[in-house]
C-alpha cells in the first residue's frame, strides 16, 4: 500500500471514531460533518491507492467516486450524493440546528 494512502486510511478512521463520540454526545450536526468527512477521505485514499491521480480539492463525495477507476452501482452514487447534500447543510448554523437537532432526525 501506498504511504499517502495510509495517510488518508488513518485520517479517515480519526474521522469516524469523531463521528461517533460526537453522536454519543448528542452533537448531531458535527457528527454528520465528522462522518462525511471520513466517507471523503476514504473515497480519496482508494483513488490515491488505484491510480497516480490527485484527488480534487472537493467535498462532493459522488464527484470523487466517479473518479476512481471502478464502476461503482449507481444506487451507491445517489447515495453519495445524499450525503453531499447533507454535508453541504450542516455547514450552515440555522439550516443544521432545524434540520440535524435531534437523534431522530439524524437516524
Amino acid at each position: 500500500m501506498k504511504d499517502i494512502t495510509n495517510v488518508w486510511l488513518k485520517i479517515a478512521k480519526e474521522d469516524y471514531d469523531t463521528a461517533f463520540y460526537l453522536y454519543d454526545g448528542a452533537r448531531y450536526p458535527q457528527a454528520l460533518y465528522f462522518l462525511c468527512q471520513s466517507l471523503e477521505k476514504l473515497l480519496k485514499a482508494i483513488l490515491v491507492e488505484s491510480s497516480e491521480k490527485t484527488p480534487q480539492k472537493t467535498h462532493r463525495l459522488e464527484n470523487i467516486a466517479v473518479e476512481i477507476d471502478t464502476n461503482f452501482d449507481k444506487s451507491l452514487l445517489l447515495d453519495l450524493e445524499e450525503f453531499s447534500k447533507h454535508y453541504g447543510r450542516v455547514r450552515y448554523p440555522d439550516f443544521s440546528q432545524e434540520m440535524y437537532s435531534t437523534k431522530i432526525k439524524v437516524s
